[in-house]
């Protein structure tokens, strides 16, 4: 008889998958934190906003962070 119960710890069961770990680079954090030294004023501003996290500046400057450390890398690959 074929069990329609499936058990939590089945090893059969598929994992999910994990993205790679980042690693980050002496270099990159240096970039990272010359950048939020930059843009300081902005990230005072953003630091006592209610809805940080949804706040259109401040995924701008996140995102302004991400082109910056796109650029830096390909500046330094």
């Amino acid at each position: 008889m074929e069990s329609t119960h499936r058990n939590k710890k089945d090893k059969n069961a598929e994992k999910p998958v994990k993205p790679p770990r980042v690693k980050w680079t002496e270099p990159a954090i240096k970039a990272l934190l010359s950048f939020l030294l930059e843009h300081k004023e902005r990230l005072e501003e953003l630091k006592y906003k209610r809805g940080a996290t949804s706040n259109p500046e401040n995924v701008q400057l996140w995102k302004d962070a991400e082109n910056f450390l796109l650029d830096f890398n390909l500046e330094y690959s």
